[in-house]
């Protein structure tokens, strides 16, 4: 075979396997939500936003979740326990450079925290399908990953004592009600 003759055809074979995955790129799955695998942003946690309820810890927990603005959601969380407030926890998630980023610390009703030093930290790994996973950047952290999931009205929360999502040791089921 010749020199030019190989070189057409190999030209012809990158061609058509340009063509094929540009083909496949564009074909779309109606029953699928678009894959946020490289990068999610903060919009892709639109599906947290408003108000949530659920009974835990021998009371009642409320969180809020602010729609995404500004690359930031403000987001805030408190235990009811003998019709007072036991604890409250404020939460900021944040699109930044490299990722985003979720922290947040607890608070004794006189506002001392439970976190002495710096906040919980959390990257968002993965969103699809109402479902977001935060894993923390350090195993030195308490709390290893948090995955909030959606259905219909029902959100749940689970918290993790370690970074891997499928170690449920140490990890805490929570379950919220959508209020409005």
């Amino acid at each position: 075979m010749s020199r030019n003759f190989s070189s057409i055809l190999i030209v012809l074979a990158l061609g058509a396997a340009l063509f094929a995955g540009g083909l496949a790129a564009n074909v779309s799955h109606a029953d699928e939500t678009p894959a946020t695998a490289s990068s999610p942003t903060i919009n892709d946690l639109a599906f947290l936003s408003g108000g949530w309820s659920g009974e835990m810890f021998g009371g009642v927990g409320e969180e809020y979740w602010s729609p995404p603005n500004g690359g930031s959601i403000l987001a805030a969380f408190r235990l009811i326990q003998g019709g007072k407030t036991a604890m409250t926890e404020y939460i900021l998630v944040l699109e930044e450079d490299d990722g985003v980023f979720m922290r947040f610390k607890h608070f004794n009703n006189d506002y001392t925290t439970w976190e002495k030093d710096a906040p919980n930290t959390f990257k968002l790994t993965e969103v699809k399908n109402n479902r977001a996973v935060f894993i923390a950047p350090s195993s030195e952290q308490k709390l290893g990953h948090l995955i909030y999931r959606l259905e219909g009205d029902t959100l749940y929360v689970k918290v993790g004592a370690t970074q891997d999502i499928e170690n449920n040791t140490g990890a805490m089921s929570l379950k919220f009600e959508r209020k409005h």
